[in-house]
């Protein structure tokens, strides 16, 4: 294992903000070096610690792989990769999803070069699709060096991006205010990692096109996928595949936990291929995939105090209350219920809500959402 510190530029004067990152070397079985790689991170939103924690855990399961001799990829593992938002804190809270300077949210808006990129590789692409790989990488590689940030934020994505666009495996791990495990990912990469899915023990798995608003997974991945419908699939790789895990939620930071998490990535990436490792038969998902579009979003229509009905994994029928909304000054209670059918796989911690807030998910079979698809910008 080596340890990589990267420091952040346009810090303020007299403070010093860096990445530190955890670097793994895989070899194939005959002994020559790997051909592929993994790149996962935790924490973006920074006040969402149990990513930390299993990424955390998984660093010694990989030491223990690398030390055998079981690693068939290089594997870099960012337990914690936003320093800024960890140094946000006021009257005692964590204020880690938003960029308190910017107002942006950490895990929206990275930079996207699909046409940039299109534009600067389509001439030389041949028949050769490995070769294709490379050129691509090396045009990642050019823009990414002609990248100027202007804030620390940007200087913040721009290392993130750094350790991460040549990965052919992209994982951006956090978590919910309460939620079950679950997963966001790109149709054209679940076939592959619905192994992962299975493997974690998945209990809500949401597919879809790009969400809209370039979070860290798909403008890592993206670019693949906007340069294959270009050229076409016998020219163009996916060559990096990407999800979005949420480890539950904020408060579900448990060691025992963290370490069962780790044991349990480690074999998806093995029946990826990416490690040498237990081969038994993957669970089934307790629920097939459903679309990212279909991810239905309980509104509160006033202010008030929440009390849940449905608890979280629960299958809620369309109709069913959800839960009730009580206004203890005017004295009212109103019913609030889903419109669609499907698995309760998040909701609010807090029991008091504003006007318009977002109580609970619910991740129906029917997409009927369009533009935006991510809540909370």
């Amino acid at each position: 294992m080596k340890i990589q510190t990267q420091v952040i530029p346009l810090s303020n004067p007299g403070t010093v903000r860096s990445i530190k990152s955890f670097h793994f070397t895989g070899k194939k079985s005959d002994g020559s070096t790997a051909e592929r790689s993994v790149y996962l991170q935790g924490s973006l939103h920074a006040d969402e610690w149990p990513p930390s924690l299993v990424l955390n855990q998984l660093i010694k399961e990989l030491e223990t792989l690398e030390r055998d001799g079981k690693l068939r990829a290089d594997f870099t593992v960012v337990p914690f990769c936003n320093p800024i938002g960890l140094d946000q804190n006021l009257s005692h809270l964590q204020m880690g999803r938003f960029d308190l300077d910017s107002g942006k949210n950490f895990n929206r808006d990275f930079p996207n070069w699909n046409e940039k990129l299109f534009n600067s590789v389509k001439a030389s692409l041949g028949n050769d699709q490995k070769e294709n790989t490379r050129l691509i990488r090396k045009a990642l590689d050019q823009l990414l060096n002609e990248w100027t940030p202007k804030t620390e934020l940007e200087a913040s994505k721009k290392v993130l991006f750094s350790l991460s666009l040549h990965c052919d495996f992209v994982f951006d791990m956090h978590c919910d205010y309460e939620a079950v495990l679950h997963l966001y990912t790109q149709e054209e990469f679940w076939p592959n990692l619905q192994k992962i899915a299975a493997a974690i023990g998945s209990k809500t798995q949401l597919i879809g096109a790009a969400s809209g608003d370039n979070p860290f997974d798909e403008a890592t991945t993206g670019h693949w996928i906007y340069l294959q419908k270009q050229k076409g699939s016998d020219q163009v790789a996916l060559g990096c595949q990407g999800a979005t895990i949420e480890y539950r939620g904020q408060n579900d930071v448990s060691l025992p936990l963290a370490q069962d998490d780790a044991k349990k990535l480690c074999v998806g990436f093995a029946h990826l291929g990416l490690i040498d490792g237990t081969m038994n038969p993957l669970p089934e998902l307790q629920y097939p995939a459903t679309p990212l579009a279909g991810s239905e979003d309980i509104k509160a229509p006033y202010a008030g105090l929440v009390s849940f009905q449905k608890n979280l994994g629960d299958y809620v029928k369309a109709g069913e209350i959800v839960c009730d909304l009580i206004d203890p000054v005017m004295n009212t209670t109103i019913a609030i219920s889903a419109k669609h059918s499907g698995v309760l796989y998040a909701r609010d911690w807090r029991r008091y809500c504003l006007a318009n807030a977002t109580l609970a998910k619910v991740a129906s079979s029917e997409a009927f959402k369009t533009g935006s698809l991510l809540s909370a910008k």
